[in-house]
């Protein structure tokens, strides 16, 4: 199965960007076209694979910090519009290009579904730290996880910034 990008249009016109696994294209089109959607571009992803001591690392399967910075954003800026959490989510599943960070978002929307809290369904994953999901916790027990996930993208963001400047 290979993963591809795609950009499409809704119903409402709207252009989304994302990324699916499929045997193919035209599979992929299918996909696309069950959930009402017009494709408008497909790329395929080619897999970097390097060897580190017998294990094969992907260089698309890593979640960066600035990745998740934009996602805790994006998901708070959904938020405070009054969108649902398993709506935003879905809207964030759609449009992220990392397909491994769509498996993430996609997981945590499950949990949801089922019941579990948002705290409970990231802490689940290594993607997000501990601080991250005490901050979640402690946004939904106050009843402002919009304001909590604004802060917590701050500090992802300024963290995301020493890291380059460390870098550089």
């Amino acid at each position: 199965m290979a993963t591809f990008s795609y950009k499409a249009r809704d119903k409402n016109g709207e252009v989304i960007d994302g990324s699916l696994e499929a045997e193919s294209e035209d599979v992929l089109i299918g996909k696309l076209k069950d959930q009402g959607l017009l494709v408008i571009d497909i790329k395929k992803y080619k897999e970097e694979k390097v060897k580190s001591k017998g294990r094969s690392i992907s260089f698309f399967n890593r979640i960066k910090t600035r990745d998740l910075a934009v996602f805790t954003r994006q998901f708070a800026t959904l938020i405070s519009s009054g969108m649902s959490l398993i709506e935003s989510l879905v809207v964030l599943e759609r449009q992220t290009a990392n397909p491994k960070f769509v498996e993430v978002i996609a997981s945590v929307r499950t949990d949801i579904e089922s019941g579990h809290s948002l705290s409970e369904a990231m802490s689940k994953h290594k993607v997000f730290t501990k601080l991250y999901i005490s901050l979640i916790r402690a946004g939904e027990t106050g009843g402002m996880l919009d304001e909590s996930m604004e802060n917590q993208a701050d500090l992802l963001e300024k963290d995301d910034a020493i890291r380059l400047q460390i870098r550089n």
